[in-house]
């Protein structure tokens, strides 16, 4: 019994220690790499007060550029294999159709095959006559590409939202064409729509190995202490950094090239971790001669990125890529470098892979795969945003909310506490440290999973204080029969706490499923809600049941302490 009771301490002195590494970093600052928690809770809109946006993104002319670069790209397959047509051209009342005018019936059968042979996956033929032949995209390749388009441009703002200095930022797809931006702490709402709205560039860039990396840090090291100035300090972005930088190192660093940098991984932005690269700036090729990217398993089955050029870009990636050849290539950005796959050898042809190697994780390797995709895309198909709808919350709404929600909260938890020790006395105050230590745990798995608390997740507490107390009231009720029924005091908390765990379990995982299926189809205040009153119920179980039946049985059976005196009679 006592080693029992020694295993069942030992658990919760390392889940209470665990749950303070995990909270601890609300109240110290310290570098988070090798621990558990990784950053402060964050509090939502309604807590600090910041920009909500949404913004409504054209897909349709997106789409309907890309029918109109397949329209070019069909002349061209057609004149370089020989196939005789007389026009392409796009058609449909909504322009997402392509017209092939046969030229006549000889033509039609050797048109209809190749457009089967090359373009069979992507486009079918809706209607074929021997003089006219209409071609649309397929149903699912449509919805992927509108897809796309929205990835795209929410990937454009993140990297925006980063010069921004935004420490926490939500950025998320709201139906098929909108986007929902919001900026806690952020209330220059001109400033940001500007920033958002800004077209994205992005280069191939050629990696210049004149300089060896550790010294390229040395030189931006000494160069921000020399100036002293760092980026995020003193409102700096990323912009104003690297223009000031390079002008600083412009006759240290060798000729046409420049210094930029990469997000390290697992950095929350780039001021919390970068990585430089030197890129040479005589060699350029820009997102516009790109005509799309995406991801395909290759021959191992692993994932990798296939993109396209146009003729144009054609041309231009076989001059960079030869310069490259048995080094790297930098795809940035705006100025943020995004990947830097190794370049074997000169690359002539209109399209060309990104390969991720072997060796990795697939999970990983498909999350780098489709994030370098979408960062070619994002300069190759620019949307454009509108904004639709705009909220600023002030500080001081904020500010007067918490106050309300602290108050509320304190006021309850007191009259539960209260009310917990005057009927059950010594078994109350149990109940009362393991509702504080069931908020503890809440918070602390609400900071380690990097959770934005809001006003409704306050709630979702309130409520799991509520539920977590009504099961030590169950359970204590449950003593009391047991020891009307004549029990010892120990068989009762052992017969009491039995008794009580399938009601106290089913009303658990009932309210979890619960609130699995509000964060499946609920919004942002909804979804907070759900998360913290789910993570309270799951940390009640450990609370209410396992940690109060330990305190219980220590009492009872070490210290032979009648629980029940003054409080629970039989």
């Amino acid at each position: 019994m006592l080693e029992k009771m020694s295993f069942r301490w030992t658990v919760i002195t390392v889940i209470c220690l665990l749950g303070c590494l995990w909270i601890s970093p609300n109240f110290i600052k310290y570098d988070p790499k090798g621990y558990f928690g990784k950053a402060k809770m964050v509090l939502g809109l309604d807590i600090q007060g910041g920009l909500h946006l949404v913004m409504g993104v054209d897909v349709q002319a997106v789409v309907q550029e890309q029918v109109s670069r397949k329209v070019k790209d069909l002349l061209t397959q057609f004149k370089d294999n020989g196939v005789n047509a007389q026009s392409v051209s796009v058609t449909g009342a909504d322009k997402t159709s392509i017209e092939v005018l046969t030229g006549g019936a000889q033509n039609k059968d050797v048109i209809t095959k190749f457009i089967e042979d090359h373009d069979g996956s992507t486009l079918q033929i809706v209607t074929a006559t021997p003089e006219r032949i209409e071609l649309r995209y397929f149903d699912a390749v449509m919805m992927d590409m509108k897809k796309h388009v929205v990835e795209q441009a929410i990937e454009v703002i993140r990297n925006r939202i980063d010069e921004f200095g935004v420490s926490e930022p939500s950025i998320s797809a709201q139906g098929n064409d909108r986007i929902l931006v919001q900026l806690p702490g952020i209330q220059d709402a001109a400033h940001a729509k500007e920033l958002i709205n800004r077209t994205a560039r992005l280069d191939f860039r050629v990696v210049s190995s004149e300089l060896a990396p550790d010294k390229i840090a040395s030189l931006v090291e000494e160069t921000e202490k020399k100036g002293n100035y760092k980026l995020g300090e003193n409102k700096l972005t990323y912009q104003a950094y690297i223009k000031k930088l390079n002008e600083d190192l412009a006759a240290q660093l060798p000729k046409d090239t420049r210094i930029v940098f990469e997000k390290q991984e697992n950095a929350a932005s780039l001021e919390a971790g970068r990585r430089p690269f030197l890129i040479r700036t005589d060699s350029h090729l820009s997102g516009g001669q790109l005509e799309d990217a995406s991801v395909r398993p290759d021959e191992y089955g692993k994932p990798e990125v296939v993109f396209r050029f146009s003729n144009e870009g054609r041309k231009l990636f076989a001059e960079v890529t030869s310069k490259a050849a048995g080094g790297s290539i930098a795809i940035v950005l705006d100025d943020v470098v995004k990947s830097a796959p190794h370049v074997e050898r000169e690359i002539d042809s209109d399209s060309a892979r990104i390969t991720l190697g072997q060796s990795r994780d697939y999970n990983a390797t498909l999350a780098e795969a489709t994030f370098i995709a979408t960062s070619l895309r994002a300069g190759a198909l620019p949307a454009a945003l509108e904004p639709l709808e705009e909220r600023a919350v002030g500080p001081s709404l904020g500010s007067d909310s918490i106050l309300k929600a602290r108050n509320a909260s304190i006021i309850s938890a007191l009259a539960v506490f209260l009310f917990m020790f005057l009927y059950y006395r010594v078994a109350g105050l149990i109940a009362d440290l393991s509702l504080i230590l069931n908020v503890f745990l809440t918070f602390a798995v609400l900071t380690t999973m990097g959770a934005t608390l809001t006003l409704p997740g306050i709630a979702g507490i309130a409520l799991t204080i509520g539920m977590a107390v009504d099961a030590n009231v169950i359970t204590y009720e449950r003593i009391r029969e047991e020891r009307r029924k004549g029990a010892s005091m120990a068989g009762a908390v052992r017969d009491g706490y039995h008794n009580a765990f399938a009601s106290i379990f089913d009303a658990n995982v009932t309210t979890v499923l619960t609130c699995l299926v509000l964060m499946y189809y609920g919004n942002g205040p909804i979804r907070g809600f759900a998360v913290s009153l789910a993570i309270g119920m799951v940390t009640s179980m450990f609370t209410a049941i396992f940690f109060s039946r330990t305190v219980l049985d220590t009492l009872v059976t070490k210290f032979k302490m009648d629980i029940l005196s003054g409080g629970i009679k039989g």
